[in-house]
């Protein structure tokens, strides 16, 4: 430093700053960081309000999942109810048919006696 060079005081070159207290020393014996307990990373703390979203949030996808698989299921048994009625009704179409045909073919060999 030249005595031209103005420079503002620092907190770590000032000769009356205090050494850090054993508060802001970590355990790994480094200074200037706050010593803290290590987080727990399985129980995050949340707030009430945090809690109650999370709740609502919760059971309004298990209750949308719940009448989606209710509706799923009775969609389901309609669908089939309605295609076994239809394919039903197309047995009895042809057995009417091949019952009609049958007739008109031995109608039509009727051979008159003379």
């Amino acid at each position: 430093m030249t005595v031209g060079d103005v420079r503002a005081p620092d907190a770590t070159t000032s000769p009356d700053a205090a050494p850090p207290s054993t508060a802001e020393v970590d355990p790994s014996g480094q200074a200037g960081q706050a010593a803290t307990r290590p987080r727990r990373f399985g129980r995050a703390r949340l707030g009430i309000q945090s809690r109650l979203m999370l709740m609502l949030l919760l059971t309004s996808v298990v209750s949308c999942l719940v009448v989606g698989l209710v509706a799923y299921q009775s969609g389901r048994s309609a669908l089939r109810d309605s295609a076994f009625a239809r394919l039903t009704e197309v047995r009895e179409s042809r057995s009417r048919e091949i019952t009609r045909q049958y007739s008109q073919l031995r109608d039509s060999l009727v051979i008159p006696n003379r």
